[in-house]
């Protein structure tokens, strides 16, 4: 994904929106939770969730808040783009992972996309619930990785009674993450695409009748 995290990191360091908005590989990571939403969800809708209080408070100025919302739609273009390419999905530039440990902007990112997820939540269940086993584990497995790269404080507990040869390995879960992410983001734009196509054709139906 030929993309520079640089700019957006300007536009969020505007003195209007310090302690307003989400840091920005969070705000990265959450936008790439919702391109890949199994369902197309409106700007106006997830847009605020990026502020702070969820909500784009009436005294941010204007400027700064335009400048935000202009940079996060250059990485959502960049990011659905790199999904069609030979390459597939890459973590921000400013992401790493180095000897098991991950970087404050890789966790950033992940617990960014979570947060996403979570949001999203009903629609995933929603589609899951019709869906095969094998569908239902990509899903799982791309949270579960989420989760180990973000260091979600829930993860011990929920691989505790895993045995230790099993347990996830940081560095291989973040060299497999971005092919994961390929396949989740790719398998939830295609039902939102199914859904519209089948709206549409509805939609057609009833107005030839």
């Amino acid at each position: 994904m030929s993309y520079s995290t640089a700019e957006l990191i300007k536009a969020i360091n505007h003195p209007a929106l310090t302690d307003k908005v989400m840091g920005p590989t969070q705000a990265q990571g959450f936008t790439f939770a919702v391109l890949s939403a199994p369902a197309l969800i409106p700007t106006k809708d997830w847009w605020p969730m990026l502020f702070v209080e969820q909500k784009i408070s009436a005294d941010i100025e204007p400027q700064a808040r335009d400048a935000f919302l202009q940079e996060i739609m250059v990485y959502f273009k960049a990011a659905v783009d790199s999904l069609k390419s030979p390459e597939g999905f890459q973590f921000p530039d400013v992401c790493d992972c180095k000897d098991n440990n991950t970087n404050v902007e890789l966790m950033a990112f992940c617990a960014g996309f979570l947060q996403g997820y979570h949001w999203l939540s009903d629609l995933w269940q929603d589609r899951l619930e019709k869906l095969d086993n094998e569908s239902k584990t990509l899903v799982s497995q791309t949270l579960l990785g989420a989760m180990v790269l973000s260091g979600h404080p829930q993860l011990p507990a929920m691989l505790k009674d895993t045995p230790k040869d099993q347990l996830p390995v940081v560095d291989d879960v973040f060299a497999d993450m971005p092919k994961t992410l390929t396949i989740f983001a790719t398998f939830g734009r295609r039902i939102a695409a199914a859904e519209t196509m089948a709206e549409l054709k509805k939609s057609e139906a009833e107005t030839n009748k």
